[in-house]
């Protein structure tokens, strides 16, 4: 495979040998030389760097260098130039890095041909979601470079495209030597890594959950050890318990997928149909319809929850006993009023602008005991959210490529609704992208690496952000008004909206025909969503009172003689 790029053999080379410190360079240079000196004859006057993803070289090779120490040390220097080369992007496959140490290479009896190459994904979990200390890092690259070696060690059977539980049985007999503890940390390490690929797609499920669920609540370890020969322990495959267990189990499921498929994901839900599909099947284990009593026995059930989830438990049998009535005309539907609790909305807070500008400055100040970047990271993800009006998890969870600053737009992905949408952005932020990426390009590994991270290179996950922002509010001068709610992170989003709409109050644009853009642009399935963010604050209550005055009140005559 051609490397990426134009880039000749010698020109990789020294970038290679200039990236070093002057002892290493002057170390690796000569072995490097002989070593390309020795492909190009090998090859054929062809480039190493089109044979990095095959062993198929090596025989030839080994014939060639006829010392055995020199081969050892040469591979090495080779597997270190190509690992190089790999996290630039500069090549995509480094066969020799399948190998640990890499002159392992040299005993391998098979022809190696990474054709379906799992490497790269490799790089993108561990810079994702790989632990923070070197050396379980490097334990766990080691474990699914094992992993990817042995699949493609049995080529021609595997073709890339599946994986099965014989596979992972098969890959743990042939890397495990110690006992329970030790395949399960291999089987942990996979399982993740796996987890991963499903999400990206590259699979439709993880074998090794799909054998760990089979087995019950036994420990990994245990379970697999057994299936692999290592341990007298007798399992017996568990029965999976049912989603749904009563009478209604059938519609259930059916009125979930139909939510599903109109976008909505619909998880926590899920949990709470069972809690009611629980609750049916103890108590009137022979209803299949909902009655007045069925609802009644189950509104009862959570008097003692606050008046929020009493709605919500209304509201949840409510939408299924409609569903239920497109089958069953005799089907109860409760009235959406049988829980007379008024539930007040929520109190937001908003942040003024001179109080943004305190919090931007808190962030800046921020402490940084173990990463430089952490108070840009926080200042421009705090700015983020103010011009953009991002989900915080939105911002935290943007890619490189998810930002183009040549067009100035965000690609938010997979968002609230399982929707994607572009938001664009001001020149102002995009030179606060820039100012930040200059920082932070010094840890870039490729454009799937997380655009804002700590000090592992990881993103900040929605609790540690919020959390952190807490801290900076009294740094601020920004205090709690009694009976409001907040202030929040999450208030950000809501400062956005209003600052969006007291605007186009000021330049006397048509708020009817601008609220179904600012919907779209917040991502709001519909524009009575967005209208929850839309509180009266004084400023809002003064723009439309003159619009009403500009627009009628000619129409109104001023009293007479004081009257009144």
């Amino acid at each position: 495979m051609k490397p990426n790029g134009n880039i000749t053999t010698d020109a990789a080379l020294r970038q290679y040998l200039d990236s070093l410190p002057a002892t290493s360079a002057a170390r690796e240079e000569p072995k490097l030389q002989s070593t390309c000196g020795t492909l190009q004859i090998v090859l054929g006057d062809q480039s190493c760097l089109h044979h990095t993803h095959t062993t198929a070289w090596i025989p030839s090779w080994t014939l060639a260098v006829s010392n055995p120490a020199a081969r050892i040390s040469q591979i090495q220097s080779l597997g270190r130039w190509w690992s190089w080369l790999f996290d630039r992007q500069i090549i995509d496959d480094n066969v020799l890095a399948c190998f640990y140490p890499c002159s392992q290479v040299l005993h391998e009896p098979w022809t190696i041909v990474l054709s379906h190459n799992l490497q790269r994904s490799i790089a993108e979990y561990l810079d994702q979601h790989g632990p923070r200390k070197p050396d379980s890092r490097q334990h766990i690259r080691e474990r699914l470079a094992s992993f990817n070696l042995f699949l493609h060690r049995l080529k021609p059977q595997w073709d890339g495209s599946y994986l099965d539980e014989e596979m992972i049985v098969k890959w743990l007999q042939s890397t495990c030597d110690g006992g329970a503890a030790t395949i399960g940390l291999a089987a942990g390490a996979l399982s993740g890594f796996l987890d991963f690929l499903v999400r990206q797609g590259r699979f439709t499920t993880n074998p090794v959950r799909n054998l760990r669920s089979r087995y019950g609540r036994r420990r990994r370890g245990h379970v697999l050890a057994s299936l692999i020969g290592k341990s007298d322990l007798r399992i017996e495959p568990v029965v999976a318990e049912p989603c749904y267990v009563s009478r209604f189990a059938t519609r259930l499921e059916a009125f979930v997928s139909l939510k599903r498929a109109m976008g909505l994901r619909y998880d926590a839900t899920v949990q709470d149909l069972q809690q009611f599909d629980r609750f049916v099947f103890d108590r009137m284990p022979a209803a299949d319809i909902i009655t007045p009593e069925v609802v009644d026995a189950w509104l009862a059930s959570g008097r003692h929850l606050s008046a929020k989830a009493q709605k919500k438990r209304l509201g949840l049998v409510r939408q299924f006993s409609l569903y239920l009535k497109r089958f069953r005309s005799d089907s109860y539907v409760p009235d959406r009023n049988m829980v007379p609790i008024h539930v007040p909305p929520s109190k937001t807070y908003v942040y003024s602008s001179d109080e943004y500008r305190a919090l931007l400055k808190a962030a800046l100040a921020l402490p940084s005991p173990r990463s430089t970047l952490r108070p840009l990271t926080f200042y421009t993800v705090l700015l983020v959210l103010y011009a953009t009006g991002l989900r915080i998890g939105e911002a935290l969870r943007l890619r490189l490529r998810d930002v183009d600053l040549e067009a100035a737009t965000i690609l938010v992905r997979e968002t609230k609704f399982g929707k994607s949408r572009v938001v664009p952005f001001s020149p102002a932020l995009g030179d606060a992208f820039r100012a930040y990426l200059e920082q932070r390009l010094v840890a870039t590994i490729g454009p799937d690496a997380p655009f804002f991270i700590n000090h592992a290179g990881r993103p900040y996950s929605v609790d540690k952000f919020t959390e952190v922002v807490r801290t900076l509010l009294p740094a601020a001068g920004i205090v709690r008004v009694p009976g409001k709610r907040g202030p929040r992170a999450y208030d950000v989003r809501h400062t956005f909206a209003l600052t969006r709409v007291l605007k186009w109050y000021r330049e006397g644009a048509d708020l009817q025909s601008k609220l179904p853009l600012l919907a779209t642009y917040m991502g709001h399935v519909d524009v009575l969503s967005t209208q929850v963010y839309l509180r009266s604050t004084p400023e809002l209550l003064r723009e439309a009172s003159s619009r009403f005055e500009r627009i009628f009140g000619n129409l109104i005559d001023e009293p007479q003689g004081g009257a009144r």
